[in-house]
């Protein structure tokens, strides 16, 4: 996976947020997605955001190197 690649290489190129998730098993409209919990569960890194053009750039001069 180049993007999962890519954060270990340039993690500038994410914007990372920090939060406990849970399963939502109970809303009528939302059953089944994972949402963001204000519980004190063990919190998790997820990608909020890339920056396409640095992401482009970092993968095209990757493959660009063989």
């Amino acid at each position: 996976d180049p993007v999962a690649m890519s954060y270990l290489v340039d993690k500038s190129i994410f914007e990372i947020e920090k939060c406990a998730l849970e399963v939502e098993t109970k809303g009528e409209f939302t059953s089944g997605e994972v949402i963001k919990s204000l519980s004190t569960k063990t919190p998790v890194h997820i990608c909020m955001d890339i920056d396409e053009k640095k992401f482009k750039a970092f993968f095209y001069q990757l493959i660009g190197n063989r």
